[in-house]
């Protein structure tokens, strides 16, 4: 039975790895926005988030133009990190906004370059993309900080920390005692 449940323990550790390692393979994710409007700004997730929910729609005289990626990975990762939010959640609350309100949803472009070139167009346009995508020689955009001390830590990362703690801390117990009792 101490065996099933180390090994257990063990798979476990080893996909929360592997899962954490899949999530940075693509790099980090950054918020870029049309620098002739949100130029040298810091935003915090709680107002990135009422963006990308309508809830914000415009600062001053710049009217938001929230912009999505086409890019499954990267989106999901976004709203995970930066929504706190699932994709069925995050669609079924717009399919109802559009419906009950009349609202707009935010438009999905295609991947990094085609969000770049959209956002550099599009004063009040913000968008997020890969570090990856960025090669230095964008004009027309900035990436800018998200301040994500004002807000929450996301549910997902707490649990997902204390799997990792919890599953540590029983298998040093269980080394222990398999080595007092030998």
């Amino acid at each position: 039975m101490k065996k099933i449940l180390f090994l257990f323990i063990g798979y476990c550790l080893i996909f929360q790895a592997i899962t954490m390692i899949q999530a940075e393979k693509n790099g980090k994710i950054v918020i870029i926005v049309n620098k002739k409007s949100l130029s040298g700004k810091e935003i915090d997730t709680t107002k990135l988030k009422n963006i990308y929910f309508g809830k914000t729609k415009s600062e001053g005289s710049v009217k938001f133009i929230p912009v999505h990626s086409k890019d499954k990975e990267l989106f999901l990762q976004f709203l995970k990190k930066f929504a706190d939010v699932t994709e069925n959640a995050y669609q079924s609350y717009w399919v109802k906004k559009v419906f009950a309100e009349g609202s707009v949803a935010p438009k999905v472009i295609g991947e990094g370059k085609d969000i770049i070139k959209y956002i550099s167009e599009n004063e009040g346009a913000i968008g997020y993309i890969w570090d990856s995508d960025l090669t230095n020689k964008e004009e027309g955009i900035e990436v800018i900080n998200v301040d994500v001390r004002k807000s929450k830590k996301n549910k997902s990362e707490t649990i997902n920390e204390n799997v990792i703690v919890a599953g540590f801390s029983l298998c040093f117990t269980m080394c222990r005692r398999r080595k007092q009792n030998v």
